[in-house]
């Protein structure tokens, strides 16, 4: 009897542990999985430029905050996001400090608060298809279809969005974020251009009448 329950015992033990190296071997595929489908969604040239258009749902207003715009990134220095209409406005989200803007004059001025923090930092990482990042922070569903879900894993990331969906198209690529039951920005992002490099003055050629962005924000 005693040898029976041993030799049970080790048969289970077996088992379990081809289990958990099953369950080890699942989880690996999956994490290739999410980079490969956010590969495929996102961008991925270190340099680019292109142009926008943003709604933002606001729980006080009945219609939508809707702006044009064009963008410029680089992957080692940030982020231009420039409106043109209805407003002309300039946010520059560098990677490695503060974010700052120009306004309707020119004129530069420091952007203070979490918002826009926050805000710069994922347009950062999902116009630059940052996988590390995203991965890192994010729980990522949907690859099999048309349409990737991010939901962040930390409680103060949730504070400010939700959850990120996002939709590529063959001209286009859309993102949503959802902030709240009543507060969203929608993006689409389109006429995307790739560039060899992205200096100030290569910059300025591609957005000549932001010059003072490009020299602000590159070397």
């Amino acid at each position: 009897m005693l040898k029976s329950s041993c030799r049970m015992l080790r048969r289970n033990c077996l088992m379990l542990s081809r289990l958990a190296l099953a369950c080890l071997a699942l989880g690996a595929q999956l994490a290739l999985a999410g980079s490969a489908d956010l590969q495929r969604f996102l961008p991925q040239d270190c340099h680019h430029h292109g142009q926008f258009t943003q709604q933002k749902h606001l729980p006080a207003l009945a219609q939508p905050l809707t702006s044009e715009g064009r963008f410029a990134f680089s992957c080692k220095a940030g982020l231009i996001w420039h409106s043109d209409n209805p407003l002309r406005e300039t946010l520059v989200y560098p990677l490695k400090a503060k974010p700052w803007g120009l306004d309707a004059e020119g004129q530069r001025q420091g952007l203070d608060g979490p918002v826009h923090k926050q805000l710069g930092n994922l347009l950062n990482r999902l116009i630059g298809g940052d996988l590390t990042y995203l991965e890192r922070h994010f729980h990522i569903t949907g690859g099999e279809t048309e349409r990737l879900t991010l939901v962040p894993k930390a409680a103060r990331m949730k504070r400010f969005v939700q959850s990120i969906q996002v939709v590529p198209n063959e001209q286009q690529v859309e993102i949503l974020m959802t902030h709240s039951a009543e507060e969203s920005t929608h993006i689409h992002i389109l006429a995307q251009q790739s560039l060899p490099q992205l200096s100030a003055e290569a910059c300025t050629q591609a957005l000549p009448d932001l010059a003072t962005a490009c020299q602000g924000l590159l070397p």
